[in-house]
């Protein structure tokens, strides 16, 4: 064997050895939109994905949603493992919204164009009857067993649930306890959920 194809060989081996120690060190992300087979599928690779993570700030936001890749979604969880039994309620939960395409069906696979979308009526301005309804609904979210807010902390999904539930009130002018059920369902915080609500 002569040098050159000696040290072609080596060069190429080299280069598979360290393309595999990368994907073997590197934590499991997913960036596209999940097409599991079942609910458990789902399950299993969403409790393993990472790319949900805990942005505080609107502007650390905004930032956060420009840094992913166009047509990703943001997938898991961040502040605690996610729980089967609550993770199964609320997918046949937010199956009675189907009909409203700005409702993530899976609260733990949202597409980064809808947080982008929704994030941008955060701060929209609504009428007096339109703000006591956005007040009654986070009691009722609360009462539920949910949040005391739109999250557990002023994340991402903060300024996303808040600019949801104001999209639809401006739009499809929903009642406080139909908003409620909503934001209860969508929570991706992780954990069990509380044992009121769902009501499907």
């Amino acid at each position: 064997m002569n040098s050159k194809r000696f040290v072609l060989i080596a060069s190429l081996t080299l280069l598979a050895l360290i393309g595999i120690l990368f994907i073997y060190d590197s934590p499991v992300s997913f960036t596209h939109n999940l097409n599991a087979p079942s609910l458990q599928a789902s399950f299993t690779a969403l409790s393993n994905a990472n790319s949900d993570v805990c942005i505080f700030g609107i502007n650390e936001t905004e930032n956060f949603l420009d840094s992913m890749p166009y047509g990703s979604y943001i997938q898991g969880s961040c502040c605690n493992y996610m729980d089967y039994n609550a993770y199964a309620k609320q997918i046949n939960g937010l199956k009675q919204y189907s009909n409203f395409s700005e409702i993530p069906p899976d609260p733990y696979n949202v597409s980064v164009a809808l947080v982008k979308q929704m994030v941008s009526y955060w701060n929209a301005t609504l009428t007096a009857n339109q703000n006591a309804t956005l007040t009654k609904t986070l009691a009722i979210t609360s009462q539920m067993g949910g949040d005391n807010g739109y999250c557990c902390c002023e994340c991402w999904a903060w300024y996303f649930h808040e600019g949801l539930l104001k999209y639809l009130i401006l739009n499809y002018n929903l009642s406080a306890g139909t908003l409620g059920n909503i934001l209860y369902l969508e929570d991706c915080c992780g954990g069990p959920l509380g044992s009121a609500g769902f009501n499907a």
